[in-house]
């Protein structure tokens, strides 16, 4: 399954899009299959090696690549401090603003 999101570039530069991608494997069957559909995200997350990508992966990957901004990305992020990840901020102090 997949699902398109256009983001607003910085200074009206035009649009970027984000993919959420949900590549079927057996645990996300499983899952589907019992309705334990709260357990999809952190499936898809396990199963970025086969291609799975949340949007909140998606947001820190634009972020990262300066395609987004900050106040952006955190507005359509579910866990804000994992968009903000890996990247060198201060991620409770930036929350905070």
């Amino acid at each position: 399954m997949m699902a398109q999101t256009l983001f607003n570039q910085p200074d009206d530069q035009g649009k970027v899009p984000l993919m959420e991608i949900m590549i079927n494997s057996s645990a996300i069957a499983r899952i589907i299959r019992s309705g334990h559909l709260h357990e999809l995200e952190e499936a898809m997350v396990t199963s970025r090696g086969l291609g799975s990508q949340t949007t909140d992966m998606g947001l820190r990957d634009l972020l990262t690549r300066h395609l987004i901004g900050e106040e952006e990305a955190l507005f359509h992020a579910t866990d804000c401090e994992a968009v903000l990840a890996n990247r060198g901020l201060p991620t409770r102090d930036r929350l905070r603003r």
